[in-house]
């Protein structure tokens, strides 16, 4: 009996033996198994660091590129701002080389050249800085300016140009008509009854033309209107219906009585005086009738005609 019970001792020690020694290797192989979970996780946290570091330095660069293309937009858009402002800045500006339209009828004589204009006005765009911006120029000004340069010319228009710099002046000009003898001077006057030039500096245009002298004294400076409009064209009209009739001219005087013109027939002894107040086709009518009854008659005159008042003549 004690025997058996001895050896079942030994048998139950060795299997104790071998639960401890399964326990001990199920405890190492456990604590392997978690060590090795514990270097995976560490190695997986280190990889996932190392992966966003590299991800944010690779955004570093994406972001510095991004800033820099922001600011090029920036400056090209400065840029092209300051461009169209410079740009408006002088389309709003004006040449000082104006181009000059003369209007002139085929028969008419300028007595200055497009080239004399052009240098004057010149001159007048150049004389102020107000000229330069189409904002403040004075066309208006600019107008009267070359008006007093030159008495021929009547009338001015500045056209300013919308995209353009260079404007254009449109000029009508006055046309020598008469010639005027004021104050011992001989004058050409133009179709407004305006002094235009002296005769002595433009002989080429104020030969040939019907000489009036000026008894009034009305005046002697260029530019001033020494006549109206309307006077000349009494007077022209006049010359013309004698001329038909192949009356010929010695003299013609502007008195010192207002809106008054004396005529003197050559080789005769008498005036006829006429009205700038009466209608000229009138006046020279009845005188035409008078002159050709009183030769009908071997009447002749010897002071004066007077067919100042329509439908009403007188001789002495």
């Amino acid at each position: 009996m004690p025997k058996f019970f001895k050896s079942k001792s030994k048998s139950n020690d060795r299997s104790a033996r071998r639960v401890g020694s399964d326990s001990s290797k199920r405890s190492q192989f456990y604590a392997y198994s978690s060590s090795n979970n514990k270097r995976e996780r560490n190695s997986a946290t280190g990889s996932e660091r190392r992966q966003s570091s590299a991800e944010g330095d690779r955004a570093k660069p994406n972001s510095k590129s991004r800033g820099l293309k922001l600011n090029l937009e920036r400056l090209s858009l400065i840029a092209v701002l300051i461009l169209v402002a410079g740009s408006l800045v002088y389309i709003s500006t004006l040449s000082t080389s104006a181009r000059v339209v003369v209007e002139e009828s085929k028969k008419s004589k300028l007595l200055h050249s497009k080239q004399e204009y052009s240098d004057s006005l010149e001159q007048i765009l150049s004389s102020s800085m107000l000229n330069k911006s189409k904002i403040t120029v004075d066309t208006q000004k600019i107008g009267q300016q070359l008006m007093d340069d030159f008495p021929e010319v009547n009338e001015v228009n500045v056209l300013i140009p919308l995209a353009g710099r260079r404007p254009t002046v449109r000029i009508s000009t006055d046309e020598v008509k008469l010639v005027v003898v004021s104050n011992n001077e001989a004058y050409g006057v133009g179709k407004s009854g305006k002094l235009l030039v002296r005769a002595k500096d433009k002989p080429s245009i104020t030969d040939g033309l019907p000489t009036v002298v000026d008894d009034s004294n009305l005046g002697s400076k260029l530019g001033q209107n020494i006549l109206t409009s309307q006077d000349v064209d009494y007077i022209l009209n006049v010359i013309e219906q004698l001329s038909e009739k192949d009356i010929k001219i010695e003299s013609i005087t502007l008195p010192r009585l207002a809106a008054e013109m004396h005529i003197k027939p050559k080789d005769q002894d008498y005036i006829v005086k006429f009205s700038f107040l009466s209608d000229y086709r009138v006046a020279v009518g009845q005188y035409l009738a008078l002159r050709k009854k009183l030769q009908a008659e071997g009447i002749t005159p010897s002071e004066y005609i007077d067919s100042r008042v329509e439908e009403r003549i007188y001789y002495k």
